[in-house]
């Protein structure tokens, strides 16, 4: 199944706070920061990228010290 039906799937079953996994929901910012190198050559994805996991880190309780800059 893609990704995306198997997301909606979870999200319908168990709820959206629920069904978001990754690293950021995790708190790795150890991992968020390598994606962030990953994406040096792509600025405006590394941006988003980085937006969307402080978002979901705040969202958490995590810190988002140590996150690469927006």
């Amino acid at each position: 199944m893609p990704l995306w039906k198997l997301t909606a799937s979870k999200v319908t079953t168990i709820g959206p706070e629920q069904a978001l996994t990754g690293p950021a929901r995790r708190g790795d910012a150890s991992s968020i920061e390598r994606h962030l190198e990953l994406l040096k050559a792509e600025p405006d994805l590394r941006r988003a990228y980085a937006l969307l996991s402080t978002m979901v880190l705040k969202a958490y309780g995590h810190s988002t010290d140590g996150i690469g800059e927006l």
